[in-house]
């Protein structure tokens, strides 16, 4: 617990010492929904039906294009192997990652949201369950980077390759999403699809740290 600690203050707060570069997510995200209204004609009845979607895919893409921040730099520092070496163990390792991507590569996206939403055309109810939806896919979202980051954190130029392997568990995660936020509209806490997006979360979660876990392991072992 102490390593798991200092591993995710020490992300934290080298982040913050970045001048703000951590919230280059959330301008990707602004300029994608941009982008989206201007081929959709700017018109609001189509912005208020495809909000939601929109929403999702924009924080989808933001998370994957940070992927490369999340192990790329303390392996070219050495830093990855001195943590192991220190005793701690690559699940441990993993696990802080994946916490402090939730805090910079979610959280700034997850609290621009209810403003991109409304200028959208969203209605209250519609925000609340997509800020719901998102809330329970962030950890697996955030799971299934961190294995991307973990399996290319040795390669530079990857992202590509990222996307690819990345987005097959990432489809359930919208579809579900997407469901259980309408039926939150409608249906409340006692909607099947929500309970579903959250166990899918949990899978998600004992499915990619662990793989994330072994995939470091086998990138920082002696060639």
């Amino acid at each position: 617990m102490r390593a798991f600690t200092a591993i995710l203050r020490r992300d934290l707060r080298l982040a913050f010492r970045t001048g703000g570069s951590w919230i280059l997510g959330a301008v990707f995200m602004a300029v994608f929904i941009s982008l989206c209204a201007i081929a959709l004609g700017g018109q609001m009845s189509e912005l208020r039906h495809l909000a939601a979607p929109l929403l999702w895919l924009a924080i989808v893409f933001s998370m994957l294009l940070s992927f490369a921040t999340i192990f790329q730099t303390d392996y070219r520092q050495g830093t990855l192997t001195q943590i192991l070496m220190s005793g701690t163990s690559p699940l441990t390792l993993a696990l802080a990652k994946w916490a402090a991507f939730l805090c910079l590569g979610f959280l700034p996206l997850f609290l621009v949201t209810p403003v991109v939403g409304t200028l959208l055309g969203l209605s209250r109810e519609t925000l609340l369950a997509t800020l719901l939806a998102l809330g329970l896919a962030a950890p697996a979202l955030a799971a299934y980077v961190t294995l991307a980051g973990a399996i290319f954190c040795a390669r530079t130029g990857a992202g590509f390759l990222a996307v690819l392997l990345v987005t097959p568990f990432l489809v359930p995660l919208l579809i579900f999403g997407l469901e259980s936020g309408q039926a939150f509209s409608t249906e409340g806490w006692g909607a099947v699809e929500i309970r579903l997006l959250a166990g899918l979360s949990l899978l998600s979660i004992a499915i990619g740290l662990p793989a994330s876990a072994a995939a470091l392991r086998v990138n920082l072992e002696p060639s």
